[in-house]
């Protein structure tokens, strides 16, 4: 079992410690022994730049990535040939930051994250060399906004990603758009875009906008997805009648499907829509 963890070391000039963990499982007892520790005293050098904070982990194979920042983006490159002595193999510094980390192939590894500006920004390294990653290349998303978000940064369900077997990838992020206007104050676009990773490079396709739109579920989590709540708990809260409570739920739609109760699914979407309306009823006051 390998693992990474972070601690708050109580220190103004160094924050936060950083350390690898290779564990096995004990022979004797039900329980975990250590196999290897990094940092050590074989090989001290920290992981991260002091006050670096963790923001991306990949183990992939013998190799682990990890992304540490505060005002730069280190990648370190970790080699996990031998679980008894891992070590620092590989760094690159780079502007901003990717906390998603994803393997195209064994040579090239994408990053999403964000630029230095606040805006969402897809980086791609080639890896092939374990001592010596460095970037091929990295877009923001989209120049002129005053600020952006991806949900694919935190939530995998969000990023859609396809290989190719001649070579060409294409994946699709979502994107939240925010812009300033002097007249009406903030306002919020989304979009959805279309890469291809061709020949060790990689462009914007497509770009699909959507229709401004108010997201229910989001303001009432103040757009924090960490702090989501179910449909059933804010119609509860504001006296609606849950959809939930009827014989088919969400969890259940499919079942009800195969086993050809349709009328339940229509029953089922029907209360959704009326408790989303009953919903906006209750909130379209604050919604300025």
């Amino acid at each position: 079992l390998r693992l990474v963890t972070t601690s708050w070391t109580e220190q103004e000039e160094d924050r936060w410690d950083h350390r690898l963990y290779v564990l096995k499982k004990s022979s004797g007892e039900p329980k975990m022994e250590t196999v290897a520790v990094l940092p050590n005293t074989t090989h001290p050098d920290p992981i991260g730049k002091p006050n670096e904070d963790l923001y991306g982990v990949r183990f992939l194979g013998e190799k682990l990535y990890l992304v540490t920042f505060e005002r730069i983006d280190p990648l370190y490159v970790i080699d996990l040939s031998d679980p008894i002595d891992p070590q620092i193999s590989g760094e690159l510094e780079v502007k901003g930051f990717s906390d998603f980390l994803h393997p195209v192939n064994e040579n090239l590894l994408l990053g999403l994250g964000a630029d230095e500006e606040g805006l969402v920004k897809l980086e791609l390294f080639n890896v092939e060399s374990i001592d010596a990653p460095y970037s091929l290349g990295s877009v923001s998303l989209v120049k002129g906004a005053d600020w952006s978000y991806s949900e694919a940064r935190y939530n995998r369900h969000a990023f859609t990603y396809l290989s190719n077997a001649s070579d060409v990838d294409r994946f699709t992020i979502p994107v939240t758009l925010t812009y300033k206007d002097d007249e009406v104050g903030y306002l919020r676009k989304q979009q959805l875009h279309l890469f291809e990773i061709n020949n060790w490079n990689f462009k914007d396709l497509r770009r699909f906008s959507f229709k401004s739109h108010i997201d229910i579920m989001m303001f009432l989590c103040n757009w924090n997805s960490y702090n989501a709540v179910s449909m059933d708990i804010a119609c509860r809260s504001f006296g609606i009648f849950s959809p939930k409570e009827g014989d088919v739920k969400g969890d259940s739609v499919a079942k009800a499907y195969e086993e050809g109760n349709i009328t339940g699914v229509e029953n089922y979407v029907m209360r959704d829509v009326e408790a989303t309306h009953k919903l906006f009823e209750k909130l379209r006051d604050y919604m300025s």
